[in-house]
């Protein structure tokens, strides 16, 4: 009897606990990148900025983020019945109800208040009204003045203050510290109350608490899962020191801290950013082992990534020779960024550029008006933040990296972020002189201290630099930028796990049990497109290799879109599963698996999870490294450049369009030359229009189905000709111009006009045979899938194909495009011309299926993919 094989091992899990939304924390989603990579099954939870739960991928790791209401600290400020002021409302709620009593009393009275006013009043009268407004009047300045009471006695609540409350507060910390910070730092059982049953039902080998936030959501969970007879690990990570929280209030630092010394010491390993942290750590809380320093490092840049980096130079405008001095992070008073400023004029010529997040930021506003007094303005810029992995490469063109921030007691005891991504970046650090920052600056000679706050030390610190670069760059030696990388910090994080939590069973499985994603292959060549398909394009050259190479299987993948163009496709793909982790890695495990090659359409990911350059930059290594053959497809927009468009051509539509779009456009056009600089693949374009936007690529001509599209409909034959347009995106079709020129034509009873949208494609066939003449585009300079179509069924197209696309038709087929050419200003003329000389239109008209035949039934796409593939072209 044969025995079952047996059940696969479960893989660790390892939930990471924060306190924020994770996107804004470069410190977790590393962590959780390594732990993903090590082969844990790896979670985050966090807290969502919005009133519900949301789950989400963040770096390619499952993200949970929680409505984090706060409860138990709400519930003292909102009730803070003892205080200093003994008028005040006791809770938030009884001063909304004395509000709204004062609303009816106000509503109730008004009748007779306007009643007394319409007519003559005699003293009674005035008596009255004015008894009646008073009784009003005097009643709202209590309230409002009870109201700003409350307001201050929960103010007290909040930072511990009052004669009686701070004393008994510190007294209560000196005898009672656990009960008391409870009381005092009660958001920590808030974070319980609500992460406690996630962390319950993910059932977790391993907690990763990130900051004291996390205290008692992860000893609480420990302690809940060996009630239930689980064994669950415990990794507390220290970002920071907590009596150098910026916080007022004291005794919450000192509850914080009690927390601190009753918790940490129930971890099973205590994790934190500096030396000196570890050492205060272990001391202050009785640890028996030193905690595992895991610093702030960045992640060593690849290749790839130095390429897809931008420049911020670049970013600034500023040619090579500049002197430029960066300053990468968040912009706050703290961060003594207007000692930078202020040294400005000292440094004639030097610029500033400050790589902060999008969005208002009034400390910024503030600089840019004092460089404006200290007519500096113009050596100031600001540029948004890049993604994590770019950071390095994007700070590398400038010449100093700054760090001029204020003292403060953490600011005092590491190495912050910032300066180890200087360092990788090989830029001259200026520094002020706190502590650990300054002395590893001295002792390594990477750059310059100058006296926090002094404009005129941190000036000459900078001309020190600009005058002999090379010597600090040289400082940065491979061994220093290894032991300060991100590669060796995670190797230690996993030892950490591994003594903990066990390491995986090996690399992760692939997991291909139940029904397979995309069809069946056996050919030695298998293809897979996607994920756009736009106008249908991936499934028909999908279909078209198949069809047309030997040996070589296709298949197609869509993203799933809102309405009703669905076109055919192997594959579609929800909006669920491209956000979902899980299904993201089944699908390219498949992939990988089963294909040899990839077109990536848009240059996106084939699972369409992501639009971000560096995940398309991951996704690509990923399967090239299980050694697939991968190339770009692009169909229009995302490489089409508004700006050259606009320069090249006096009639583009690119012109006179919404700035907004626009610029949408050329932001997007631009990070796609961005990736396929970095990658080099071969790429592929559906219109040869796109040949002069990408430089190096084959025309893969688009595919149209001429037998579902074929009519014995005669053209021109009726007295009102029908004339179409249904533009797929109306800005970039000029149908605005097309709208007006035919609105008039019809106006004078030449043609009806149908202007058609969002229409299925199965009904374009019926749709197009109807009509005798279809109008594309003006103002754009190609011909697309639209207008193939109209040629495959006989129709007269008439659009803006330009002398560029028919001179690479001619030159690639032999052939003339029969196309009637119109420009935006030409477009009426060529209507009133085929209708004058029908015989010439129905000419043009009748080339259109034989020409269709030849250059879009797919051998030629095929063809076109043949050399890619290995495989040879079709007879």
């Amino acid at each position: 009897m044969e025995q079952d094989p047996s059940p696969a091992v479960r893989r660790p899990r390892i939930v990471l606990v924060v306190d924020n939304h994770v996107t804004v924390d470069s410190r977790v989603q590393k962590t959780a990148r390594a732990a993903a990579d090590a082969g844990y099954d790896t979670v985050i939870v966090g807290r969502s900025t919005t009133s519900s739960r949301v789950e989400t991928v963040v770096g390619g790791v499952r993200t949970i983020l929680l409505a984090a209401p706060r409860w138990m600290a709400a519930h003292q400020i909102r009730e803070p019945r003892r205080g200093r002021r003994p008028l005040a409302y006791h809770s938030r709620e009884q001063a909304l109800d004395r509000s709204r009593r004062l609303s009816t009393m106000r509503a109730g009275q008004l009748g007779r208040i306007l009643d007394l006013r319409s007519g003559p009043m005699g003293p009674r009268d005035k008596a009255e009204l004015f008894w009646l407004r008073a009784r009003v009047s005097w009643r709202q300045r209590l309230h409002n003045r009870r109201y700003a009471a409350f307001q201050k006695n929960a103010d007290d609540v909040a930072n511990n203050r009052g004669w009686l409350r701070r004393p008994m507060s510190r007294l209560g910390l000196a005898i009672r510290p656990a009960r008391t910070w409870r009381r005092v730092a009660a958001e920590l059982l808030d974070y319980d109350i609500t992460f406690g049953p996630e962390l319950l039902a993910l059932e977790p080998d391993l907690v990763h608490a990130h900051d004291y936030a996390m205290l008692v959501v992860a000893t609480n969970a420990k302690s809940r899962a060996r009630q239930a007879g689980r064994t669950l690990h415990v990794v507390h990570d220290v970002h920071e020191w907590i009596a150098g929280a910026p916080r007022r209030d004291p005794i919450w630092r000192d509850a914080m801290h009690a927390a601190e010394v009753e918790l940490i010491p129930r971890a099973d390993a205590v994790i934190t950013v500096s030396d000196w942290l570890a050492d205060s750590l272990q001391r202050d809380c009785g640890l028996a082992t030193r905690p595992v320093v895991i610093t702030n490092s960045p992640e060593a840049p690849d290749e790839v990534t130095s390429r897809l980096a931008p420049s911020v130079r670049a970013r600034c405008g500023l040619p090579d020779g500049v002197p430029l001095m960066v300053y990468s992070g968040a912009v706050a008073e703290g961060r003594g960024i207007a000692t930078v400023v202020e040294a400005l004029p000292e440094l004639p010529g030097v610029h500033l550029v400050i790589v902060v997040g999008k969005g208002p930021n009034t400390h910024y506003d503030e600089l840019l008006a004092r460089c404006v007094d200290l007519g500096v303005d113009d050596r100031l810029h600001r540029v948004d933040y890049v993604p994590q992995d770019l950071v390095v490469p994007h700070l590398a063109s400038a010449d100093i990296g700054l760090i001029p921030i204020h003292h403060a007691v953490n600011h005092e005891i590491s190495l912050i972020t910032k300066y180890r991504e200087y360092m990788h970046a090989r830029l001259p650090i200026v520094v002020s002189d706190v502590r650990t920052m300054a002395d590893f600056t001295r002792a390594h000679h990477v750059g310059e201290v100058f006296v926090a706050g002094d404009s005129a030390d941190l000036a000459r610190a900078v001309r020190t630099v600009l005058a002999d670069p090379a010597s600090y760059r040289a400082a940065f030696t491979d061994e220093m930028l290894v032991e300060n990388s991100w590669e060796t910090q995670a190797a230690r994080l996993v030892d950490v796990y591994a003594s903990l939590a066990g390491r995986p069973p090996g690399p992760e499985p692939v997991e291909l049990d139940g029904p397979a994603l995309l069809p069946a292959t056996t050919a030695p060549v298998s293809l897979v497109i996607g994920p756009t398909n736009m106008a249908g394009q991936g499934g028909a050259w999908a279909t078209a290799v198949a069809v047309h190479l030997d040996g070589v299987d296709a298949a197609s993948a869509t993203l799933q879109r809102a309405g009703v163009l669905q076109f055919p496709t192997d594959l579609r793909i929800t909006d669920a599963e491209r956000k979902d982790p899980a299904w993201v890695a089944r699908f390219e495990h498949e992939v990988m698996a089963t294909r040899t090659h990839a077109l990536l359409e848009n240059a996106l990911p084939l699972h369409g999870s992501s639009s971000l350059p560096i995940e398309t930059a991951h996704h690509v290594q990923r399967l090239q490294g299980a050694g697939l053959h991968l190339a770009f497809a692009f169909h229009g927009s995302e490489v089409r450049d508004p700006r050259i468009h606009a320069e090249t051509y006096a009639w583009s539509n690119f012109r006179d369009a919404d700035a907004e779009w626009v610029a949408s456009l050329q932001h997007r056009v631009d990070e796609v030359r961005t990736i396929t600089a970095a990658l080099d693949l071969p790429m592929f374009v559906s219109t040869p229009d796109l040949l002069s936007y990408v430089p190096g690529a084959t025309w893969l001509p688009t595919v149209v189905d001429a037998h579902r599209f074929a009519s014995t409909h005669q053209v021109l034959e009726r007295d009102v000709p029908v004339v179409l347009h249904a533009p797929s995106r109306a800005a970039t079709k000029g149908s605005a111009r097309i709208d007006e020129v035919l609105g008039r034509l019809e106006a004078e009873g030449l043609v009806r006009y149908r202007r058609l949208s969002g229409v299925r494609p199965e009904r374009m066939p019926r749709e197009i045979a109807g009509v005798d003449i279809v109008v594309e585009q003006v103002g754009l300079g190609l011909y697309g899938v639209f207008a193939a179509e109209a040629m495959a069924a006989g129709r007269l197209v008439i659009g803006q194909v330009g002398d560029v696309v028919r001179d690479r038709v001619r030159a690639a087929t032999g052939l003339e495009v029969p196309i009637v050419e119109a420009g935006a200003d030409h477009l009426e003329a060529a209507v009133r011309a085929a209708l004058n000389d029908r015989d010439a239109a129905r000419a043009v008209a009748a080339a259109g299926p034989a020409y269709v035949a030849d250059v879009h039934d797919g051998r030629r796409a095929a063809a076109a993919l043949a050399p890619w593939l290995g495989v040879r072209s079709p007879r």
